[in-house]
C-alpha cells in the first residue's frame, strides 16, 4: 500500500493516476450535480497538475475511469457501475462522481432514513420523561417543597434541552449533512477507523441512557443521595426499593455489600471531625444497644451542625475563578449574605442551603433529599410526633445520609473538591 501511494505521489507522466488528494477535491463538491461536480473537479485536477488544456472534461472523465492503476482507489467505494455497462455521457458522469466521493445518491438517502428512524425513537422516549418530570415539578412548587423542585428544574432542562437538540437533528439539510460525512468515513483512506469516529461523530443523537438520568422520578428511595456507592450496586438497591418500598430489605443489600456500622466508625473516626466524634460514638453505641430512636435523633441534630462547619470552611473558597461568600463576618455567624447580596439573620441550615451561595456546593439531588426525607424526619422527631421506637433499618439509612455527608466534607477538605454535578465543581473544571 505505501508503495502504491509512493508511486501517485511521484508520477508526474501519467496525469490520470489518481493522487490521495484528488479524494479531498471529491469530498468538497460530494453534493454537486454529476456535470457540475465533473467540470469543478478537473479544473482543480487540471490546476494541480500543470494541465492548461482541459476543455474535454469528458474524455478526461473516462480516461481516469478507465485507468487500471486507479483500480485500488474505487476499492474504498461504497459500490461500483461496471465500466463497460455505461451507456451514454450521463453514466460515466454519474459514475465518475460517485466513484469519487465513494459512495451513491441511494446510500444518502438510506443514511437519512436511518438517522431520522433513531432520531424519532429518542423523541419518542424523552418526550413521555418530559411530560412526567414537569407533572412532578408542578406537585412540587405547589405544595413548596424547594428541594424537590430544584431538583426536577435541573431535570427538566437538561430533558428538554436533549429533547430540542433531538429535533433540530430532523432538519433535512443536518440529515444529508450527517450522513455524507458517515459516508466518506466509511469510503476514505482511514475506514478502519470509521466505526470509532462514527462514535464521536454520532454522540449527540445517541439513544439517550433514560435508566441512568430517570431511575427515580418520583424522588422517593430514601437512598437516593449516595452519588458514591457503585452504580450496579445502587442500581440493585433501586430496583428492590421500587419493588415493595421496604428499607429493611434494602437495607439487607446493603449489609451484604459492607457493614454499616464499620463505615461509619471508620470515617468518624478520622482527626478531620475531632469535635464530633464523641457524639458521633455516643450515637453508634447506642444503635448498637439497640437505642434507636435516641441514637438517630443524634445524628439529624449532628449532620446539621456538620453542615453549618462545612459551610464555615467553604466561605470565601475559590472553586475555579468564582469565590464563594456566605457570611458577611466570620467573626459573627449569626448574620448570612443571602442569594440577592443582602445580610440576613441565620435562622437555621436551610437558610444556608436554599439562600446563600452554599447552594452552589451541592448537588440538586442532595439538597432535595435534604429538604425531603432529611427535614421532614428531623422535624417528626425533634417535635416529638414520633411516638414508637424507630428500627434498626431507620437508623441505618439515616446513619447512610450521614457517612454522605463525611464524605463530601472529606473530600473538600483534603483536596478542595466541590462535589461531582454541583456548580462548584464545574467552575473547578
Amino acid at each position: 500500500m505505501i508503495k502504491e501511494i509512493v508511486k501517485i505521489l511521484i508520477n508526474q507522466k501519467e496525469p490520470y493516476v489518481l493522487r490521495i488528494g484528488d479524494r479531498r477535491t471529491a469530498i468538497s463538491i460530494w453534493d454537486y450535480p454529476p456535470d457540475a461536480f465533473a467540470r469543478s473537479f478537473i479544473e482543480k485536477w487540471a490546476s494541480s497538475r500543470g494541465i492548461e488544456n482541459y476543455e474535454n472534461t469528458l474524455g478526461i472523465v473516462k480516461s481516469i475511469l478507465k485507468n487500471p492503476e486507479n483500480s485500488s482507489f474505487w476499492e474504498r467505494c461504497k459500490a461500483l457501475r461496471p465500466i463497460e455497462n455505461l451507456n451514454n455521457d450521463d453514466d460515466f458522469l454519474l459514475e465518475f462522481r460517485d466513484r469519487m466521493r465513494g459512495f451513491q445518491d441511494t446510500h444518502i438517502i438510506f443514511e437519512v432514513a436511518q438517522y431520522k428512524g433513531r432520531i424519532k425513537q429518542n423523541i419518542a422516549e424523552v418526550e413521555p420523561i418530559v411530560q412526567a418530570i414537569e407533572k412532578l415539578l408542578d406537585d412540587a412548587l405547589r405544595e413548596k417543597n424547594r428541594g424537590k423542585a430544584l431538583c426536577l428544574k435541573r431535570a427538566l432542562d437538561d430533558f428538554t434541552e436533549t429533547l430540542n437538540n433531538y429535533k433540530k437533528g430532523l432538519d433535512e439539510a443536518s440529515l444529508v449533512s450527517r450522513s455524507a460525512t458517515k459516508l466518506t468515513s466509511e469510503t476514505g483512506l482511514f475506514k478502519g477507523l470509521s466505526k470509532i469516529v462514527g462514535v464521536f461523530h454520532d454522540w449527540d443523537i445517541a439513544r439517550p441512557y433514560l435508566q441512568a438520568s430517570t431511575y427515580n422520578l418520583s424522588l422517593d428511595n430514601p437512598y437516593r443521595h449516595m452519588i458514591w456507592a457503585p452504580v450496579p450496586f445502587y442500581y440493585s438497591v433501586q430496583e428492590q426499593w421500587e419493588k415493595n418500598k421496604d428499607k429493611n430489605q434494602c437495607i439487607a443489600i446493603f449489609d451484604n455489600y459492607f457493614d454499616i456500622y464499620n463505615v461509619f466508625s471508620s470515617i468518624i473516626d478520622d482527626p478531620l471531625f475531632i469535635k464530633r466524634k464523641d457524639v458521633f460514638f455516643e450515637s453508634l453505641n447506642s444503635g448498637k444497644s439497640g437505642y434507636y430512636t435516641a441514637a438517630s435523633s443524634l445524628l439529624y441534630s449532628q449532620t446539621e451542625g456538620l453542615l453549618f462547619d462545612l459551610a464555615m470552611d467553604v466561605d470565601n473558597y475559590t472553586f475555579g475563578s468564582t469565590q464563594i461568600k456566605i457570611f458577611p463576618d466570620p467573626d459573627n455567624l449569626k448574620k448570612y449574605i443571602n442569594n440577592a447580596g443582602n445580610e440576613k439573620d441565620l435562622l437555621s441550615i436551610t437558610s444556608l442551603l436554599f439562600d446563600s451561595e452554599f447552594v452552589k456546593f451541592f448537588w440538586p439531588g442532595f439538597l432535595e433529599y435534604f429538604s425531603s426525607d432529611f427535614y421532614q424526619d428531623r422535624c417528626h422527631l425533634a417535635h416529638g410526633e414520633i411516638t414508637s421506637q424507630l428500627t434498626e433499618s431507620d437508623f441505618k439509612t439515616i446513619m447512610l445520609f450521614v457517612i454522605t455527608v463525611l464524605y463530601i466534607y472529606k473530600e473538600f477538605q483534603d483536596g478542595g473538591e466541590a462535589p461531582v454535578l454541583s456548580d462548584c465543581y464545574n467552575m473547578q473544571k
